[in-house]
């Protein structure tokens, strides 16, 4: 599990992530032993900050998002670069903490052109653009999409939610 802090400035998005184990999920939420969770941090350093976030804006997931993961790095002197692609892309609501609800999950809307894309297609870089992902990019092109696994899983809930609501 992770818990990932996002912060966009113009075209320029930066992504912090912690990983945690399933056990400290309800910690990491504020919904287990307070005890427990005021030491969170000494097992999971990387979460202080993600903690200290969610706590001042009183934030909780309304959805839980979850995929399997296909991962490529190389670090080289001109920094990381990495292709990643996400696929079975899976949402429920998060109205309790049970990650093991298999029949509660539904599959995220990829936005789509052709019912083959079937994954997203992550091309990340730090310092410099390498010559193959370049080229890559403008093959791509035409299929280039912005998305967020959270915003798509989010918005049918809510509606879904507005619609129970106004029943």
């Amino acid at each position: 599990l992770y818990a990932e802090i996002k912060q966009r400035v113009g075209d320029l998005g930066r992504k912090r992530r912690a990983e945690f184990s399933a056990t400290a999920l309800s910690m990491v939420l504020g919904k287990g032993d307070g005890r427990l969770g005021a030491v969170v941090g000494d097992f999971y350093p990387d979460l202080t900050e993600f903690i200290q976030k969610r706590k001042a804006f009183q934030a909780e997931p309304k959805v839980m998002v979850r995929c399997s993961r296909q991962s490529f790095r190389e670090s080289d002197s001109a920094g990381e670069t990495a292709v990643t692609a996400d696929y079975q892309i899976m949402y429920r609501r998060a109205a309790d903490w049970d990650l093991s609800a298999a029949h509660e999950w539904q599959p995220v809307l990829l936005p789509r052109r052709n019912e083959s894309e079937t994954a997203v297609i992550e091309l990340k870089y730090t310092q410099e653009l390498p010559a193959w992902m370049s080229s890559l990019m403008r093959d791509l092109e035409p299929q280039r999409a912005r998305f967020s696994k959270y915003r798509a899983a989010l918005q049918p809930a809510y509606w879904n939610c507005v619609a129970c609501s106004s029943e």
